[in-house]
């Protein structure tokens, strides 16, 4: 059995563990986040940098379905723009208006490293995945919208926890898309380098 089978494995135990899709939300405590509050400003900025540290500058990957790429903003995703003339400006105003306030910042008054990962994946992999896999991790229905069930069972769940599945079902997804055994190494590289970044390197 493959890594990525004994994987999917552990994920089905732990589903079958767990309580099934709640109708209700469960009132525990809400646990704390390893850092200190920050403002969403504090936590945007940071995420941002390390997306950008990631996506780099101009790119036209021919194996990319994306196409022509700056700073991550893609030409599929805006076919509208001239990706090539794009400037670190506009690409800062698309990724807080089409990504951190549909993602990272639902969830950044409850972890700001919940908040961090979710970003990145909601550039990654498309805002309504980045809450779907949430919604997987927590047990409810996964319907790609951040709604008060969503941000309730949150509320009461353990964060480590949630931030350790979350970051394993985004490695299976990556395992499921067509382009793996081409860029793999780098998105697993990501994923890691991502969780660093994320906990204050450590």
């Amino acid at each position: 059995m493959g890594f990525f089978d004994r994987l999917r494995q552990v994920l089905e135990d732990y589903d079958k563990s767990s309580k099934p899709i709640q109708d209700s939300v469960p009132v525990e405590e809400n646990p704390q986040s390893s850092l200190p509050p920050r403002s969403d400003t504090d936590i945007f900025n940071k995420s941002l940098e390390f997306v950008l540290a990631m996506e780099g500058g101009y790119v036209n990957d021919p194996h990319d379905p994306g196409g022509a790429t700056k700073y991550g903003i893609s030409h599929r995703a805006y076919p509208h723009l001239n990706i090539e003339a794009l400037t670190l400006d506009d690409a800062r105003t698309i990724y807080l208006r089409d990504y951190w306030l549909g993602s990272g910042a639902k969830v950044a008054a409850i972890s700001p490293e919940l908040a961090m990962i979710m970003f990145d994946t909601a550039v990654n992999m498309g805002v309504s995945t980045s809450i779907r896999l949430l919604q997987r991790v927590l047990h409810i229905k996964e319907d790609g919208v951040f709604g008060p069930i969503t941000k309730n069972t949150l509320e009461t769940a353990d964060i480590p926890s949630t931030i350790d599945w979350y970051m394993t079902n985004r490695i299976l997804r990556y395992a499921d898309l067509e382009g793996w055994s081409r860029y793999r190494r780098g998105w697993i590289k990501r994923a890691t380098s991502l969780l660093r970044q994320a906990f204050g390197g450590k």
